[in-house]
């Protein structure tokens, strides 16, 4: 889960001596004024440009549906991942968090599992974002270093093939946090199934925007999370119950990363029903 703002590209030069004055208003205004000449203009798409996004979003959206299908198809591990950065440094980890359900069995179990990062607990986020680091819904937060923590994610990952279960990845707007895992030495099996629910929430409501997981929520009926008798999980044919009942809370309390996982993936399987809303 991103921070909703991005920090300053600069930092503000120091403060003049007599705060709010300017030695040189004209010195100032110059530069100023000659940017937003410089500025370019934008250009209209032409009629052919814009059919040819349109053709592209369609061929995307189409392709994360077909994947999104790998859901209730089979045996499968589904991992839906979250992670919270900091919102001053978009590459240092707050939490990692994740929920799996193996289905093809009986009575297949929702666990869900949340870590935050030791080394990076004094940094916290408040300006862009609330700090719900404890506010962990579905379990115990375990407080460790990022490397133990992508070595737990990673033997769940590697558990999929040992048991041989086809494995899918479940995030949304997941393009950094897929890179961040990455980067810090999270292998993903080439064959995995990897299902955006941006995308997918996108080709469902037919709107060209970002939904946000919140917004997303509110379309999808927030009334399905006030209460652990079925959140969602029946849409895979059988209950999946908790490992650890949630908690009936007032908020969601989003932006902590194991709770943004349960409902990403929640919000997954209600908008893969025949009747989302």
């Amino acid at each position: 889960v991103h921070a909703g703002r991005s920090p300053p590209l600069f930092t503000p030069p120091a403060a003049a001596a007599n705060p709010g004055t300017v030695s040189n208003p004209a010195a100032v205004a110059a530069p100023v004024a000659a940017a937003a000449a410089a500025k370019p203009k934008s250009i209209p798409l032409t009629l052919e440009q814009k059919q040819a996004i349109e053709i592209r979003q369609a061929r995307q959206a189409q392709t994360a549906w077909d994947a999104a299908q790998a859901v209730f198809s089979g045996s499968s591990r589904i991992i839906s991942l979250d992670l919270e950065m900091f919102e001053r440094n978009q590459d240092l980890v707050l939490e990692v968090g994740w929920v799996q359900v193996d289905t093809g069995s009986p009575a297949p179990a929702a666990v869900s599992k949340h870590y935050v990062v030791s080394t990076n607990l004094k940094r916290v986020n408040k300006k862009f974002v609330p700090n719900y680091k404890d506010k962990f819904q579905f379990g115990v937060s375990c407080v460790e270093p990022l490397k133990v923590a992508i070595l737990a994610l990673q033997h769940d990952i590697s558990g999929a093939a040992e048991n041989g279960r086809k494995l899918v990845i479940v995030g949304h707007g997941m393009g950094k946090d897929m890179s961040l895992l990455r980067k810090h030495g999270l292998v993903i099996p080439l064959d995995t199934v990897i299902v955006d629910t941006v995308v997918i929430a996108k080709h469902v409501f037919k709107e060209e925007r970002r939904i946000g997981l919140g917004p997303l929520i509110q379309k999808l009926d927030r009334s399905i999370y006030k209460g652990p008798s079925d959140w969602g999980f029946g849409l895979l044919g059988r209950q999946a119950e908790a490992t650890v009942k949630p908690k009936v809370a007032p908020e969601l309390y989003l932006h902590n990363a194991g709770n943004d996982a349960w409902h990403t993936l929640n919000s997954l399987l209600r908008l893969m029903s025949s009747d989302p809303v």
